[in-house]
């Protein structure tokens, strides 16, 4: 049977999070009948993985979702019938998909990207509570914009859809994303938004709408990864710490610091040294000021007695916030400064030789 669809497409389907998106580009006209199942299904085409051809996701919807949608009494609804609230619905049903599936990857031909189910735990959604956190919801507009660009896409939209899954207004979705109208995207016509290149960049990085990347997220990038491999690591692991799904700053200070004795280890080619040993090192040969070199010892200091940081210790770790971002800062800038006597000692070398 034929339904009609009155989104407006390209649209994108991003978890709460904001970490995985599905770009709709096509719902197919006619409906299906799923065997022995009171359900039916249709087909959308859609995109998972950037630049990659379009693919299809399968969304079946139960029998008993529309019927009870439809029921006159029916207050856990949009005011609309079912086959013209359909499309938002199912955009909020793929998201809601996405907050417990992983971003899907590019099928096989004849196969689905994936396959959701709309039945009637979508009613849940009209009794969830506000969110009252801006910041997760600007990590979720972020996450739309951004995945809308990734996926080919030149605009994004907010909708009813996007306002349902955290209790919201549409209005307050939209006053939200305002706080960061002018930096991090556009708001164009018809409340469309276009996302600026730093949202892309800072995404990337693991550094959410509203928050500053920290120096260790700005200094990540600029690392030689072929001349510095391993520290490259271990900064990629001090950005996870600081920014990841389980935040460890703990953790966070000691990769930054490693990767500090890494960058030393590689510039003198004594892979066995400790940090303070190569400060030594550096000042024997004359390259580092005295009190450059005490900033780098206290880094080494601080590692090594720092419960948590080092080595297990009988002590609870106590690395706050404000340690572990002045940590990481000072090492950040430890990297750049210490790979700047590259060329110093590569060309001792060579005029040894």
């Amino acid at each position: 049977m034929a339904t009609h669809i009155s989104m407006t497409l390209p649209e994108v389907a991003v978890s709460r999070d904001g970490q995985r998106g599905i770009l709709i580009t096509q719902f197919e006209q006619e409906r299906y009948k799923v065997s022995s199942r009171d359900a039916y299904a249709t087909d959308l085409q859609v995109r998972v993985r950037p630049r990659l051809p379009l693919v299809g996701l399968q969304l079946v919807v139960t029998g008993q979702l529309q019927t009870f949608w439809d029921i006159p009494t029916q207050t856990l609804r949009w005011p609309e019938p079912f086959a013209d609230a359909f499309p938002e619905l199912a955009l909020a049903g793929v998201g809601e998909f996405l907050d417990n599936a992983p971003q899907p990857q590019q099928p096989d031909v004849n196969h689905y990207a994936a396959v959701v189910w709309l039945n009637t735990d979508l009613f849940s959604l009209f009794t969830r509570q506000p969110e009252e956190d801006d910041a997760r919801l600007l990590q979720y507009i972020g996450g739309k914009f951004y995945w809308a660009h990734r996926l080919g896409s030149k605009f994004a939209s907010l909708s009813r859809s996007d306002a349902l899954r955290f209790g919201v207004s549409l209005e307050d979705l939209h006053q939200v994303a305002w706080q960061s109208n002018g930096v991090l995207w556009e708001r164009v016509s018809d409340g469309r938004y276009s996302p600026f290149p730093r949202l892309l960049t800072d995404f990337r990085s693991g550094a959410m709408p509203g928050q500053e990347r920290s120096l260790v997220e700005q200094i990540e990038p600029l690392v030689d990864r072929t001349r510095y491999p391993a520290a490259s690591v271990h900064i990629a692991k001090a950005v996870g710490f600081l920014r990841g799904p389980g935040v460890d700053l703990e953790n966070a200070a000691k990769e930054a610091v490693t990767a500090v004795e890494s960058v030393a280890k590689v510039i003198l080619a004594d892979p066995a040294a400790t940090l303070g040993d190569c400060v030594k090192e550096f000042r024997r040969r004359g390259l580092l000021p005295r009190e450059m070199g005490r900033i780098l010892e206290s880094l080494y200091a601080y590692r090594s007695a720092t419960p948590g940081v080092a080595h297990g210790g009988t002590e609870l770790p106590a690395v706050s916030s404000a340690d572990a971002t002045f940590i990481l800062g000072v090492a950040s800038v430890a990297v750049r400064y210490l790979d700047s006597l590259w060329p110093l000692t590569h060309h001792s070398s060579s005029e040894e030789g």
